[in-house]
């Protein structure tokens, strides 16, 4: 039962909706102990039952987990392993780039320019490509050595 004593007021506005001890009578205080034990064990319910969820979502799914691409701060690789997949990328940027242009200048119309870039592809294509494949030989015999 509460107090019908002169309350003070709250200090701040923050504790104006809190009971002060005085106004929760010696009746209500051990509820209040039971409801908070109560709220304390269903918060580490609901953490065991979080961390059991995400296991079980590991489970389901651990194509998601096990497969997935490294951070590249946390890759360890070698600056040879480094150098392969940097020259693929570029080679592969190279192609899709040639062939955005010539898809463009053919469908544009502009003869002129498409026969330039044959000529360049002719030229440029083999070079890079069998250095590429030369890095990537290098860089997979250096790591099987190891």
């Amino acid at each position: 039962m509460r107090h019908l004593s002169p309350q003070t007021m709250p200090s701040s506005p923050f504790q104006a909706g809190i009971p002060s001890p005085q106004v929760i009578s010696s009746e209500v205080a051990p509820a209040i102990a039971i409801l908070t034990t109560q709220i304390n064990l269903l918060q580490a319910q609901l953490h065991t039952m979080q961390y059991r969820l995400d296991e079980l979502e590991t489970m389901a799914n651990p194509i998601n987990r096990r497969y997935r691409a490294p951070e590249p701060e946390n890759t360890n690789y070698s600056p040879i392993v480094k150098l392969s997949f940097k020259a693929m990328k570029l080679l592969f940027l190279f192609l899709v780039g040639f062939a955005l242009v010539y898809i463009i200048a053919g469908s544009l119309g502009a003869s002129p320019v498409t026969e330039v870039l044959r000529i360049l592809i002719s030229v440029w294509l083999m070079p890079l490509a069998a250095m590429t494949f030369c890095i990537v030989a290098l860089a997979s015999i250096v790591e099987s050595l190891k």
